[in-house]
């Protein structure tokens, strides 16, 4: 993995500087610590920092110009078959210079444009510079595990891995877009191509830009299939999926440097190191993360017990929660945004602790949305039932209200029929409406956001879903948004931290092309979340983890903020900028919760924490 920059000149306003892109390159050296490498013309700079992972020598480093000098190549990513492509452009006459997968990528692209890009099996973040046309191409992998983000102007675009490489060109100034603004709110993270920044972009997964005098072309090369195929029988389909899966943990194995596995003893991870374990020559190395002094969550245990079932070289990292408050403003800055989800601790802390010893990690990120593993998809399986219950509910009145105001919320987002984007979305927001962090923002901006519509992203993608039943249009919807713009921006960011690439198998395109294509019956069936990865898992992984509950990895988050980062909390709100945020209304939300703890007012609480670390760093 590495990480990219560049600066293209659109007008002649701007004069490209070589100490710009050498601070943009710099600000991403913890992404390649390996090698550094510029370009420069009088239209554009390139930069890139390198961390090796395929063919160590000289011959893989960047930015990597064609053999006629014509077009240069940055790339962050791996091409998991790279070899295959490589034997098919050799046996067409093209000569390579070494074997890593930049030159197999630049050639591709020199040979079919973006045409290529559906077939490129693995995770990247590209920029193709044309010297003889002035035009810069840039994309980003299907699913959006490597990130990518730019900046556009009439005189310039920006572009780099992480937003820090584009705020250290110091050619833009930092505001903040309402937009994300709002989203964050609500989810605790922008979707889409929304930032925090004002007119800083991502790239959306699986698309393509292309840039020419200030104009911007862009169009997706992948989109979630549409229509699902039809299957012989289950037992066909079973089988299926357990060898595509098994092909794309062998496939993701090829490294030149020692690959591991984050094992947390659940399904995926479980899944993940019995293939490689198979595959793998030599001892495979598992890593484990928990908190102590949480046993409820902690699956330490478990994890534990897998790695002696297949014979890994297993490690523990046991976090007491101790300097809390540093990490977090470490992981803000890591991030350039605030980030609501706790799990970025462990998995950050982890990275940490493997150091350079293992560059390589595989994951299972990606199971749970491709195969089916949320609580919410079973209840929207059998969403009739939740619409009939919505009939009684008058019935809540003679409960508790915090029993009550949980049994409306789930009849308000289950009991609703129609499977819009709205009702898609607030499945995912665990706060209500009187609750949410935006009712605690500045009156200014509470102003500023009424015009602005937070669920746009998921009305705007269920719009184009009329023909899928209900819960192919949420696996869709968790696919698209979920697990780009929070689960694997999480874990690109807290691992790159320290110069480690993760790999997400159950991402592979083959293994996504065939079980995304199936109907949604298959996957969630009799009860059962997962059924049809489980089945194809039997006799492979243990059924009490099969068949187990799922933990999930809980961050006390809360616990922390009513005893040790209270009056840390208090300070970071106190010290926030009264144009941001309404530090009495959080002051009193904050006592409150010490005195009575709970996950709504905790996460709230959170979010604004966040938010006003990350005002005071880049906006103030």
């Amino acid at each position: 993995m590495c990480g990219i920059a560049g600066i293209v000149r659109l007008t002649k306003k701007y004069n490209p500087d070589s100490e710009i892109i050498k601070k943009m390159t710099v600000s991403l050296s913890h992404r390649g610590p390996d090698n550094q490498g510029l370009w420069n013309d009088a239209h554009t700079s390139l930069g890139h920092a390198r961390l090796s992972i395929i063919d160590l020598s000289e011959t893989g480093n960047q930015p990597m110009l064609s053999m006629d000098g014509r077009y240069v190549l940055v790339y962050n990513g791996e091409l998991y078959n790279y070899q295959e492509l490589k034997d098919d452009l050799e046996k067409c006459g093209h000569k390579f210079r070494g074997r890593s997968d930049t030159e197999v990528l630049l050639q591709m692209l020199l040979s079919e444009g973006v045409k290529c890009l559906p077939k490129l099996n693995g995770i990247f973040a590209f920029a193709l510079w044309d010297r003889e046309d002035k035009t810069l191409l840039i994309a980003r992998d299907r699913f959006g595990v490597k990130p990518l983000y730019f900046y556009l102007d009439e005189n310039l675009l920006i572009f780099g891995s992480e937003i820090k490489a584009i705020l250290a060109s110091n050619l833009i100034k930092s505001e903040v877009n309402p937009q994300g603004l709002n989203e964050f709110c609500f989810f605790g993270n922008p979707l889409g191509r929304e930032t925090l920044f004002h007119k800083i972009n991502r790239v959306e997964p699986g698309q393509w830009l292309k840039v020419k005098d200030a104009q911007l072309i862009r169009d997706y090369f992948w989109r979630f299939p549409n229509e699902t195929h039809d299957y012989d029988d289950i037992d066909g389909v079973v089988l299926k999926s357990r060898c595509y899966l098994k092909k794309a943990v062998e496939r993701q194995l090829v490294s030149d440097v020692p690959v591991g596995v984050f094992l947390s003893g659940g399904i995926d991870s479980s899944a993940i190191t019995a293939f490689a374990t198979q595959a793998y020559s030599g001892t495979l190395q598992t890593f484990s993360a928990g908190f102590d002094f949480d046993r409820g969550v902690n699956e330490l245990p478990l994890a534990k017990k897998i790695s002696s079932l297949f014979g890994t070289e297993h490690h523990e990292l046991h976090i007491n929660g101790s300097k809390v408050e540093p990490l977090i403003e470490g992981l803000i800055h890591q991030h350039d945004e605030p980030f609501s989800d706790c799990a970025n601790i462990p998995l950050y802390l982890l990275s940490k602790e493997l150091g350079t010893n293992v560059p390589v990690i595989l994951q299972g990120d990606g199971g749970d949305e491709i195969f089916g593993g949320y609580k919410r998809y079973l209840l929207m399986r059998y969403r009739l039932i939740w619409k009939t219950l919505a009939l009684f509910r008058i019935g809540t009145k003679f409960l508790s209200r915090p029993i009550a105001n949980r049994i409306n919320r789930l009849l308000d987002v289950y009991g609703n029929s129609e499977g819009s984007g709205v009702q898609f979305a607030k499945m995912l927001t665990t706060d209500d409406q009187t609750i949410c962090l935006r009712n605690f923002l500045s009156q200014g901006w509470k102003e500023r956001l009424v015009t602005s519509n937070p669920f746009e992203r998921y009305e705007a993608i269920v719009d184009d879903l009329g023909h899928l039943d209900q819960l192919q249009k949420l696996l869709y919807c968790d696919t698209k948004i979920l697990l780009p713009d929070t689960f694997l921006e999480k874990v690109d960011k807290s691992t790159m931290a320290h110069s480690i690439e993760v790999r997400v198998p159950f991402l592979d395109n083959e293994l996504t092309d065939y079980v995304l294509g199936l109907p949604s019956r298959i996957k969630i069936r009799g009860g059962q979340k997962k059924w049809l990865l489980k089945k194809a898992l039997n006799g492979i992984v243990p059924n009490n983890v099969l068949y187990g509950p799922k933990k999930g990895f809980g961050v006390p988050f809360g616990f922390w903020l009513s005893g040790k980062l209270y009056k840390y909390a208090r300070g970071v709100i106190g010290n926030s900028s009264p144009d941001l945020l309404d530090k009495k209304g959080l002051l009193r939300l904050l006592d409150e919760h010490r005195e009575s703890p709970n996950f709504r007012d905790a996460h709230v609480l959170w979010k604004a924490i966040n938010l006003s670390l990350w005002h005071q760093r880049y906006i103030r």
